[in-house]
């Protein structure tokens, strides 16, 4: 496909900022043809942007907190610790479904519904190593509404309190101190 002239170029308000065309599709408004590009670099008030092809998340701390969970080896342990079991051959395993649940409140979510708000699911399940990310907020509700007796929530609890110290040396710990403030417990 050829360049197209600087008379149909101009219907586009950001013509002049276009620094270099990549790639060119053709663009119906109306009665109007537009060569719509897909840009490798604009530039906006002596700002230069450029887009690329790989796929990226607007989460870049997450990367840290995978290497960390791959450290202390979170898969093994949700996986064994919670005591649920399920049948469906289309699950996509506890493992994801609390791994986007702990995305989720990291990413600031503190309802389930703001699942949807990480987006990037494929990103995210190839960054930390499960299967896929659930889509759906209903999926993580009806996990905890699985955990229908005391004794799997004790289970659960004594689970996690064992795990833990596996990962801190309490016994080292003389003294400590945890302060909160209304920016994190609402």
């Amino acid at each position: 496909m050829q360049l197209p002239s600087d008379k149909t170029l101009k219907r586009f308000s950001f013509r002049n900022r276009i620094n270099k065309f990549r790639d060119y599709q053709l663009y119906t408004k109306g009665e109007y043809k537009y060569a719509v590009t897909v840009y490798q670099k604009i530039e906006i008030n002596k700002v230069g942007i450029e887009f690329t092809t790989k796929k990226i998340t607007a989460y870049g701390e997450f990367s840290l907190l995978a290497s960390f969970f791959t450290r202390i080896k979170l898969k093994d342990f949700l996986e064994e610790a919670i005591p649920v079991t399920e049948r469906s051959p289309n699950t996509v395993g506890i493992y994801s479904k609390l791994l986007a649940y702990i995305l989720m409140i990291y990413a600031g979510g503190n309802r389930f519904s703001h699942l949807l708000y990480l987006g990037c699911q494929t990103i995210l399940s190839n960054l930390f190593g499960a299967v896929r990310l659930p889509l759906a907020p209903t999926t993580l509700s009806r996990l905890f509404r699985k955990m229908r007796t005391m004794k799997e929530v004790e289970t659960l609890s004594e689970g996690i309190w064992g795990y833990l110290a596996g990962l801190i040396p309490w016994q080292q710990i003389r003294e400590d101190w945890v302060t909160f403030d209304s920016t994190v417990i609402e």
